[in-house]
């Protein structure tokens, strides 16, 4: 594209916002307190992360891919990041000879006010879990395909002082293709 067309683009693209704002009922030139971001998190977030922050350990995950069931142990190491707006955590996973690491990034987005995780494993895997803080529980889910097939994963993470509990299931086409769970203490 030619620096003339470039221009008429991105003179097109401030006229359609401006006018979706006048249509909206709000005026196309916005004041600096509407893109201002607060200066933190809401205090439960705050907190969450920091009671969150540290090394946790499992002495006993359970997981159950299908009809196989396995016993293993667990790590994760969490810190604050991004000025408190996140919590930075890897993850590693002994079950039996298989090992798995992972890295999850938990952030809070203020606009929708929900939690998100993003987590990358070992195993070629990415993707992202939304949802909410509901007490000290933390319920995200993540909605997707795979083979075709809808793909579903519902996890929480309930905190009670030194103590962590882990919990998901996973479905595809409806069924349990995994299960797991695991109680992890500082």
């Amino acid at each position: 594209m030619n620096r003339t067309a470039e221009r008429t683009v991105g003179r097109l693209t401030l006229m359609t916002v401006a006018i979706a704002g006048l249509i909206a009922g709000r005026s196309p030139v916005a004041t600096a307190a509407e893109h201002e971001p607060p200066a933190a998190p809401p205090a439960e977030i705050l907190k969450l992360f920091a009671d969150l922050a540290g090394t946790w350990a499992a002495r006993e995950v359970t997981a159950r891919m299908g009809p196989e069931s396995m016993k293993g142990t667990s790590k994760v190491s969490c810190d604050k990041a991004v000025a408190g707006w996140a919590l930075r955590c890897q993850v590693t996973i002994q079950l039996g000879k298989q090992s798995i690491e992972e890295a999850d990034l938990f952030g809070w987005d203020r606009r929708t006010g929900e939690l998100t995780m993003f987590a990358v494993n070992s195993m070629g895997e990415a993707h992202e879990h939304r949802g909410k803080l509901d007490g000290t529980t933390i319920r995200l889910e993540h909605r997707g395909t795979r083979h075709g097939k809808p793909y579903r994963e519902e996890f929480s993470l309930a905190l009670a002082g030194k103590e962590l509990r882990w919990q998901t299931t996973s479905t595809s086409g409806g069924q349990v293709v995994f299960e797991g769970e695991g109680t992890y203490r500082k």
